[in-house]
């Protein structure tokens, strides 16, 4: 059986490292990783002077990708690294007045309805203590993804995809919380 994931959470929480090891291992077919990262670190758009053109751009190719692994994935297990979750908990916490219409770009997902949601929770400390990327600010990179952390708790209500969430605290042993990720993504591939 194939099935699709979204893996979501602040920054530290392990995505990456998590989705690239499930594909490495062959627990999945396909890793997405994070569009808006890769945005960011490129240059091409600046977050916080592109407003919400940054956020459609992201968006449009994580539509673009959903329509790839429709096309190409049916029988697939996938995971998707922050996927249009994460992106509106951005948005929330960037440029909120456009959200209404990311939506609506959104909707045009032919996945949209059939992806369950692993959602990494991790504490203000661990952000702390674990970031490289923010080392200079370690303790505004913590203010800044806990924001992002309680936009990714108001998306999942908004769109009413709570009995579609497995929550898996962050804060253990890397190998715990890859131990739990890789059991719900076998799990349901056996079914």
């Amino acid at each position: 059986m194939s099935k699709k994931y979204c893996l979501v959470g602040a920054h530290t929480a392990g995505k990456t490292s998590i989705g690239k090891r499930l594909l490495h291992e062959s627990h999945i077919d396909y890793f997405g990783h994070e569009i808006g990262k890769e945005y960011f670190y490129s240059g091409d758009l600046d977050p916080d002077t592109a407003g919400v053109a940054y956020e459609h751009a992201i968006t449009k190719q994580e539509v673009d990708r959903d329509h790839l692994i429709f096309n190409n994935y049916k029988d697939s297990t996938c995971v998707l690294e922050t996927w249009h979750i994460g992106n509106l908990a951005y948005l929330l916490t960037r440029n909120p007045s456009g959200e209404k219409e990311l939506i609506e770009v959104i909707k045009r997902s032919p996945i949209i309805e059939s992806v369950d949601i692993i959602y990494l929770t991790v504490s203000r400390d661990n952000i702390i203590s674990r970031t490289t990327n923010f080392k200079d600010d370690p303790h505004g990179a913590a203010e800044f993804y806990l924001k992002i952390q309680d936009n990714i708790e108001k998306v999942i209500s908004n769109l009413k995809l709570e009995h579609r969430v497995c929550r898996i605290n962050a804060d253990q042993d890397f190998e715990d919380v890859f131990g739990l990720v890789c059991d719900r993504v076998s799990q349901e591939a056996d079914l």
